[in-house]
């Protein structure tokens, strides 16, 4: 009696392999497809040690379909779309090269605060006036007298800054008030959003939103708990408070104030223009939730941080400074990974000392700024601001 067991699809491959490699003593023999299949299971690494063994194999290292494999496993197939001329290409685009600094000076005090407004960049010093400057060439082009200013936001030629409890909007060539508002008598506004000339702002746990055009107060909200960031996207108004569920997300109508929908970010929630990004309580998932609804996940462990974006399928995230003991300096790292399965892709170091304060993706370029944290020993080095631009691989 004889015995037959089944062959899988893989061992019937492997052995035709084997057999193709007694029967050719020469590799070169092998037909294209099976070097494609065989490189698949390769790093990138592997195929860069594989692609200086000869011509054939430089060739096929280079194949569509061994990078496609790689390009899906690392970043999802939702990413994977018709117009990706070769997905090598593609997949070096996800990675960011040495970062281009920007070094801004000329304040007069401790710098205590960057953001970014599109092409701009607003450095709040501990005292005076505000200063503007080019993101594109870090030169300076002026100073906003919005002294003791909370926050300021730009749109366009409008200008709307935070000051105690009153929000001024302005225009941004010559800083004429074109009306000043006061939301809120008890409480120090904080988080405002402008997109389009509509104008949100929160005071503690209360929402008002205003027409630049009208001049008016459209209509007041009041969320029970204190707002911690809002963000505006076509015909929707976002905003992220925090709860002893942990920080919650609502999508309000910006035509009516009517709520939406409403999720529970369990730990840290961030609004990053048409999309909102999640991180569990146990952070071991990363999931992002898009204004119209849709809802992407991304299983993975992530470490503590004090700044988390997407961007193609890479999770950035910035550390909180940590001790060098033997250097004596505080140490930042800005991390790179799979958002897909978690896989390590890159790490930066910011200089000793820095704390990174804001980021921000545009055009496939990751800007971070930062000030100097120990102004007790330095205190020069403290006036001065940096922006570091990691510009995407071609």
């Amino acid at each position: 009696m004889t015995l037959t067991t089944e062959i899988s699809p893989n061992q019937r491959f492997d052995r035709a392999i084997a057999t193709a490699c007694r029967t050719h003593a020469d590799y070169s023999l092998l037909p294209d497809d099976i070097f494609v299949y065989v490189f698949q299971f390769l790093k990138p690494s592997e195929l860069a040690r594989v692609a200086l063994v000869c011509k054939k194999w430089s060739r096929l290292s280079s194949h569509n379909v061994v990078w496609q494999a790689l390009f899906t496993t690392l970043f999802g197939k939702q990413d994977c779309q018709s117009k990706i001329i070769t997905y090598k290409s593609e997949y070096k685009n996800r990675y960011f090269e040495e970062p281009q600094i920007l070094i801004l000076k000329g304040h007069q005090e401790k710098v205590e605060k960057i953001s970014f407004h599109a092409n701009l960049i607003i450095t709040y010093p501990k005292m005076g006036p505000k200063f503007l400057w080019s993101l594109d060439s870090g030169k300076y082009q002026k100073s906003l007298s919005h002294d003791n200013a909370h926050h300021i936001a730009i749109d366009g030629n409008t200008t709307v800054s935070v000051r105690n409890t009153t929000v001024y909007v302005s225009r941004l060539e010559n800083e004429l008030f074109d009306y000043v508002q006061n939301p809120d008598d008890y409480a120090v506004t904080y988080v405002i959003a402008i997109k389009d000339g509509i104008v949100a702002t929160a005071a503690g746990s209360h929402i008002q939103v205003w027409s630049c055009k009208m001049r008016k107060c459209l209509y007041k909200l009041n969320v029970n708990a204190v707002v911690k960031e809002m963000g505006i996207h076509n015909d929707s108004l976002a905003c992220v408070y925090a709860t002893h569920y942990g920080e919650v997300v609502e999508i309000f109508s910006l035509n009516t104030g009517k709520s939406l929908r409403q999720m529970t970010a369990e730990n840290h929630a961030k609004i990053y223009q048409d999309r909102i990004l999640c991180v569990n309580k146990n952070r071991t998932a990363v999931y992002t939730f898009e204004l119209d609804g849709c809802l992407s996940t991304f299983p993975q462990a992530v470490t503590y941080f004090s700044h988390i974006s997407l961007h193609k399928g890479v999770l950035i995230s910035v550390s909180f400074p940590i001790w060098n003991r033997e250097k004596k300096v505080n140490q930042t790292h800005i991390t790179m990974r799979s958002a897909a399965n978690g896989d390590y892709l890159q790490q930066f170091a910011i200089e000793d000392d820095w704390l990174v304060k804001d980021m921000c993706i545009q055009d496939d370029v990751l800007i971070v700024g930062g000030v100097y944290g120990s102004s007790i020993f330095n205190k020069n080095a403290s006036k001065i601001a940096k922006i570091w631009k990691f510009k995407t691989k071609n």
